[in-house]
């Protein structure tokens, strides 16, 4: 099994606690099997044998089949027709550590997901460990390489070998892989992820925008982002950014950014958004269970409070801001337990003419912020500092290229890229029938 790429923010808490781990070579394991009750609860156990890890991982599917069907015979007959599995021997899981498997698109369990990982259970080297983690553990927990289980609403996408869990409630991301020795997964064949410029207008006039954008901008046409929803739909896209211009301005006759979320998230694609007029903000009730999360854009202390009222995650630019602000700026969001996101700076639109303030400081001033913030990069400044930064954290858990897995749209001018600050001569015609061909080539 190989991991290509982790984005943080699964949460997972249990008093159970089971895991599937990898030996390394050479090593192996035998069963060992104390049950003091009748289901995999909290007792200490080993699963090493086919056999026993058949009947385990049986009867984690049968207690999310459960989910699904109230009637247990229906249940015993999914799984015997579907995969061929006899339920007969299977045991209770404890409901702190039962799996929830990743379902398709639609809601639907995935059972094309479900094979591939029931054939990497099956494998001499994948041990099943039971415990519980009001203890030290179980004792061989340490001997092998832990994986990370199936998780609460996860969506599974397969492309060739790999796949790529999503999670919708929280937005963490993870691509996988069963098999065991496969070259790097640099590119997908669809988007993960789909920037969509929904505006050029913007009031605020700074002089590093990167879209140069204007008060007189056009707004995207609702019926083009119509097709576009319907596109990315069919696709299986997971999420979009909608961008600007300043995306909250977004009016065409009477669609506002509201319809234009919710456009998205009927579809089955959760849409998140970006935003220096966090004023503009629809009210919370009617944003709640529509968008994914909204990044508001930070270069002064007074920004602060629209950050920390409504828990969304703070952009900072770098290039746009002096150390001191920056320092004044991301203490008082750690304090809060904020998300920071900092952006590197953008040689395109107006940033060509703009002289960046250097910010190579960046790194020494977030090594000393003493509360709980999440710190993330975007892709430009993970390029710019990827050997600082891998010194830090291991290259799973960033990326330094845009088009690879996600890519840009305009909606205003119908044309389309690997990213919305990629240069202009890369931007090509967008039409439905060759979107994906186009994306091959970013």
């Amino acid at each position: 099994m190989k991991i290509s790429n982790i984005r943080l923010g699964f949460a997972t808490n249990s008093s159970s606690s089971h895991s599937v781990i990898i030996l390394p070579r050479g090593i192996k394991l035998t069963d060992d099997l104390i049950y003091e009750s009748d289901s995999y609860g909290w007792e200490n156990f080993t699963l090493s044998s086919t056999h026993e890890k058949v009947k385990y991982f049986v009867s984690q599917l049968k207690t999310a089949i459960s989910a699904f069907f109230d009637d247990e015979l229906i249940v015993d007959t999914v799984l015997r027709e579907l995969f061929g599995i006899d339920t007969c021997k299977t045991r209770p899981v404890d409901h702190q550590s039962a799996w929830a498997f990743p379902k398709t698109f639609d809601g639907r369990l995935h059972s094309q997901f479900v094979s591939d990982f029931f054939a990497f259970v099956k494998r001499d080297d994948v041990v099943i460990l039971g415990g519980n983690d009001n203890s030290d553990g179980h004792p061989d927990k340490g001997m092998g390489k832990e994986l990370l289980t199936p998780d609460y609403g996860c969506i599974a996408r397969k492309d060739g070998d790999w796949w790529t869990l999503f999670n919708r409630a929280h937005g963490a991301k993870m691509r996988i892989s069963f098999l065991p020795a496969l070259e790097p997964y640099r590119k997908s064949t669809v988007p993960e992820n789909v920037e969509v410029n929904i505006t050029n207008r913007c009031g605020k006039g700074c002089a590093f925008c990167y879209q140069s954008s204007t008060p007189r901008g056009r707004m995207a046409s609702y019926k083009n982002l119509i097709s576009i929803a319907n596109l990315l739909q069919r696709l299986e896209v997971f999420e979009v950014t909608l961008g600007g211009g300043e995306p909250l301005l977004y009016k065409d006759g009477d669609k506002t950014i509201l319809d234009v979320m919710k456009l998205f998230r009927n579809r089955g694609i959760v849409p998140n958004t970006t935003t220096a007029s966090p004023h503009l903000l629809p009210p919370a009730q009617e944003l709640a269970g529509v968008v994914g999360n909204i990044g508001v854009t930070i270069r002064c202390v007074t920004d602060l409070a629209a950050v920390l009222s409504t828990c969304r995650i703070a952009q900072i630019p770098l290039g746009t801001i002096t150390r001191d602000e920056f320092r004044m700026i991301t203490t008082n969001l750690a304090k809060g337990y904020s998300s920071i996101l900092l952006l590197g700076y953008k040689n395109t639109g107006r940033g060509k003419s703009y002289t960046p303030i250097p910010y190579d400081w960046w790194l020494e001033e977030i090594g000393k912020l003493s509360y709980g913030s999440r710190i993330s990069v975007d892709t430009v400044l993970a390029a710019e500092y990827k050997d600082a930064i891998l010194k830090l954290c291991p290259d799973i858990l960033f990326s330094t290229e845009e088009g690879k897995f996600s890519c840009y749209i305009d909606a205003v001018e119908m044309r389309m890229g690997p990213s919305s600050f990629c240069d202009k001569s890369l931007l090509v015609s967008f039409d439905q029938s060759t979107f994906l061909q186009e994306y091959s080539r970013f």
